[in-house]
């Protein structure tokens, strides 16, 4: 997973990516099926990066099936709230740049 980038607000490393789950149901298998959402929060000044989610199964399907196409997995969640975290504070930098530049 990439690494996180410090919170562009406060500049502080301390961050927590954050897990939420609630059970939705079965799939055809009798395997439970869970909506899981991460997001990145910065635990000085409370900022929160975009929440990304998806359904997840409780465990893999049996040998031989594989994942539904409706499905996620965790580890693909987490990079997609790392990603999304880290690309928010690249727009950041590159607006302070451009007000920089502009302001002379």
């Amino acid at each position: 997973m990439d690494e996180i980038r410090p919170c562009p607000f406060c500049g502080s490393d301390k961050l927590k990516l954050m897990r939420n789950a609630e059970r939705v149901g079965f799939n055809g298998l009798d395997i439970p099926v869970y909506r899981v959402g991460f997001y990145v929060r910065c635990q000085i000044c409370n900022a929160r990066g975009g929440r990304v989610s998806g359904h997840v199964l409780a465990y893999d399907p049996p040998d031989g099936l594989g994942l539904p196409s409706w499905a996620s997995r965790e580890e693909d969640l987490k990079w997609g709230a790392v990603n999304a975290w880290n690309m928010r504070r690249s727009s950041v930098e590159d607006f302070i740049d451009r007000w920089e530049m502009e302001k002379g």
